[in-house]
């Protein structure tokens, strides 16, 4: 079955780089890193390059690059291989999970075929030839054949030992013959035979005997058949591949140290009369006597990772690399860097936001908070611009970022959004400021500890600052494991009664009394996993006034409804909320946590389909975020984002994967730019936001300011009234004081789409805005011209 989704030239030529500021509401805008590029296509016009996480392309033009997402209509995420088709002017974009996308004329039209057919192998596609009407598919299961004619699946060939599915990995069309690179070796067929459904009608011509490797790139160069072979280890071990030709009649080794490099090679493509080979450091161009004219290595650009080329008509080289991007690169190899901005990686750890600036700290969140190594790299995100901190990016910092691997934490300075911390499970903290590494702390500098059985590694998970904007780790695997720096510099540790044995922990969240509430992840923990309370009295030289508890599962011992906590957020009325492994929990009462014997968590009970349950109870609850309405976004680990009420009783929104841009269901953070109202999703597949409809603030009635004003005929979107009284009623009226409208503002915004309660069109004129708060205390008074 064919879907169409027609997209109008201005969302593919959107550029990537609006600002949350501009960022309209309801619109959703992709923050992917575009550095690990892999495969590349010329148009003639355009160059695309698709990336491990995304596809952008260079309009040769106007020289602009533009990002093509699931919010400009692709179908998913993660690209296998583009391929374009001068004839059809059509690009073909195959996805790991054998979706396709076909792009002509500035339309997307989705082919799903594939990706919905029942199939329990491999359904990656891996390749993509053209040959007159049809587009081969190389899948991990055989070939598809797609007509482009009627752009909808032709055949399907499934060319194994007695018609099994097989793994084939590229194919090429020679002499009327097609040839497919497989795990079993090549077979081919006559391209006209009508009935290559037949598995008996292909011929292995080159026999992987004892299926010891894969043949996995195949080409036609000076009218011979290059296919490459990948021995034992070489998909994931840079050795062994070697290169086989066929003139027609056998297959034989390329000799002369043609390409014999024993390096894993990532292409084979015939372009501009010549054969252009990848490998994991260098790229070799050879003429049509299979001599090597250009050698392409980090002499020549740094750090140099090709993974495909390709010559255009200019004979300008275009080059896929995947650390740098995309490179256009002349006869004189002189070159240019092409690359959308974005963030350093699509790992996501953590994620904050102080005065419109996004920090983000980039390495892999497990359940456990257990080590992965990633080196250390965050990235900052501030007024439409990404600017990223690793080794590559500050090669000669005094302070080697990369060796802080396992960045879990960020913590902002409230009242500097330049003046960072950021928290690793490797060497403890880094301190930032206007982007200079200037200082960091583990045990030879601070209270900071080493392990206990781990003693190289000082282990920082959550982080956050108190409101005398001192700031408070959290210290793994140490006795003492909280710890606090002043804003004179000076630390100080603290040992929690409750909890002994070196625990593993997670998040830190300082509510608004100056309590700290701790992630126990358990391991050694007496208790197990839940929830350590801890606070110093506002005496941080005094411990003898120090109170802690511990929140665990039960009546009377915190009654979480499960001790695997994701989550732990204050809102604007002071209240805990926990994300847990069995849905959402409420601490109403948090001001008495430590002194009550009644401390217990509650769960919102709600009514859905009719029957009674708890809110989110059969989700893993990842994240919770807090907008400038009080109300709560909720990341989960496979049923996306939902938006709730205050109080948690009412559904507003529900993201996820099929129904929104949103790039995974497994949500790893939540953070809201609260001036603009974006809403950035950290998800295991990259970074996405949201403009919402809530914008906190004082509610001073000073900015009072609606926008569009004046409202022209065509415009059908919202009406944003922004600076009202926070949370306030809204009354919408003609001079005459006929009231047209009322609602309810998000935080200081309310919207207004231009309809009274009769849901019909305003009539042209001058309208006045009333904000008010409950008590009628305070009221905010603007106005805007409608015209119809």
């Amino acid at each position: 079955m064919k879907q169409i989704l027609y997209i109008f030239s201005l969302l593919l030529f959107l550029p990537s780089g609006i600002s949350a500021q501009n960022q309209s509401l309801g619109q959703w805008k992709v923050h992917l890193p575009y550095n690990s590029a892999k495969k590349i296509a010329d148009t003639g016009t355009k160059v695309y390059c698709a990336s491990e996480k995304g596809l952008f392309y260079y309009n040769k033009q106007d020289n602009s690059i533009a990002t093509l997402s699931k919010v400009t209509g692709l179908s998913e995420i993660t690209i296998s291989t583009i391929a374009y088709n001068p004839t059809y002017g059509c690009l073909v974009i195959a996805y790991t999970n054998a979706n396709i996308d076909l792009i002509i004329n500035n339309k997307i039209i989705n082919i799903s075929d594939i990706k919905r057919k029942n199939l329990t192998g491999d359904k990656n596609i891996y390749g993509i030839e053209f040959y007159n009407n049809i587009a081969y598919l190389s899948c991990g299961f055989g070939i598809v054949a797609l007509d482009l004619d009627r752009r909808e699946i032709k055949e399907t060939y499934i060319i194994g030992p007695l018609g099994t599915e097989i793994q084939v990995f590229d194919v090429a069309i020679w002499n009327n013959f097609i040839f497919a690179a497989t795990e079993n070796g090549v077979y081919s067929a006559s391209v006209t035979n009508p009935n290559l459904i037949d598995f008996s009608n292909w011929t292995i011509t080159f026999n992987d005997s004892g299926n010891a490797g894969d043949c996995n790139m195949i080409e036609v160069f000076n009218n011979q058949v290059i296919m490459n072979y990948a021995k034992p280890g070489a998909l994931n071990n840079n050795s062994n591949d070697e290169v086989y030709l066929y003139d027609g009649f056998s297959w034989t080794l390329a000799g002369g140290g043609f390409i014999q490099d024993n390096i894993k090679h990532f292409s084979l493509r015939a372009s501009g009369g010549r054969l252009l080979v990848t490998n994991s450091y260098n790229l070799s161009i050879y003429d049509n006597n299979f001599n090597r004219i250009i050698y392409i290595d980090a002499g020549v650009y740094a750090d140099a990772a090709p993974r495909d080329a390709v010559y255009d008509t200019d004979g300008i080289l275009w080059i896929a690399d995947n650390g740098s991007g995309m490179l256009r690169m002349t006869a004189s190899l002189s070159y240019d860097f092409i690359m959308p901005d974005g963030p350093a990686s699509d790992l996501v750890s953590a994620m904050q936001v102080v005065d419109k600036k996004l920090w983000m700290t980039h390495a892999t969140r497990t359940a456990g908070w257990f080590n992965t190594y990633a080196p250390g790299n965050f990235s900052e995100y501030d007024n439409g611009d990404w600017k990223s901190y690793n080794n590559k990016t500050m090669p000669g910092s005094a302070i080697n970022i990369g060796n802080f691997f396992d960045m879990m934490s960020v913590a902002i300075d409230p009242g500097n959004k330049n003046h960072v911390y950021v928290g690793s499970k490797g060497q403890g903290i880094i301190e930032m400021l206007n982007g200079v590494a200037i200082a960091s702390y583990r045990d030879t500098n601070s209270t900071l500890q080493v392990g206990i059985g781990n003693p190289s590694q000082c282990q920082v998970v959550g982080m956050g600052f108190d409101s005398d904007n001192n700031l408070w780790a959290l210290n793994s695997l140490a006795a003492k494991p909280v710890n606090v720096r002043t804003t004179a510099g000076n630390w100080r540790a603290f040992s929690i009664p409750d909890i002994s044995g070196a625990p593993l922990f997670g998040d830190l969240t300082v509510d608004s009394y100056g309590q700290k509430w701790i992630n126990v992840i358990g391991n050694n923990a007496p208790l197990g996993n839940g929830i350590a309370v801890f606070s110093d009295n506002g005496t941080l030289e005094d411990a003898t006034d120090d109170k802690s508890r511990f929140i665990s599962s039960g009546i009377g011992s915190g009654n979480l409804p499960s001790t695997d906590i994701r989550a732990i957020t204050e809102d604007l009325e002071n209240e805990i909320w926990l994300g847990t492994g069995k849905g959402v929990a409420v601490i109403y009462s948090p001001s008495a946590v430590l002194t009550s014997t009644n401390f217990d968590a509650q769960q919102i009970l709600i009514k859905q389909d009719g029957i009674n349950q708890y809110l989110l109870e059969s989700e893993v609850v990842t994240a919770i975020a807090v907008d400038g309405a009080n109300r709560k976004w909720i990341g989960t680990e496979s049923g996306g984002v939902f938006l709730m009420s205050p109080d948690g009783t009412e559904q507003i929104l529900n993201f996820n994967e099929v129904n929104s841009p949103l790039l995974s269901n497994y949500i790893l953070s939540i953070a809201i730019d609260q001036e603009s109202g974006v809403i950035y999703f950290g998800t295991n597949r990259g970074v996405i936001s949201y403009k919402g409809d809530a914008i906190a603030g004082t509610g001073g009635c000073s900015d009072v300011l609606a926008y569009p004003n004046p409202v022209r005929p065509d415009y059908t979107g919202p009406i944003a009234i922004k600076g009202l009284v926070p949370n306030g009623s809204v009354k919408i009226t003609d001079v005459s004081g006929n009231l047209i409208f009322e609602t309810k503002s998000n935080g200081t915004q309310a919207l207004w789409y231009g309809k009274n309660f009769k849901g019909e069109k305003a009539h042209t004129g001058v309208y006045l805005v009333f904000s008010t708060d409950e008590e009628g205390e305070n009221t905010c008074v603007t106005k805007l011209l409608f015209i119809n």
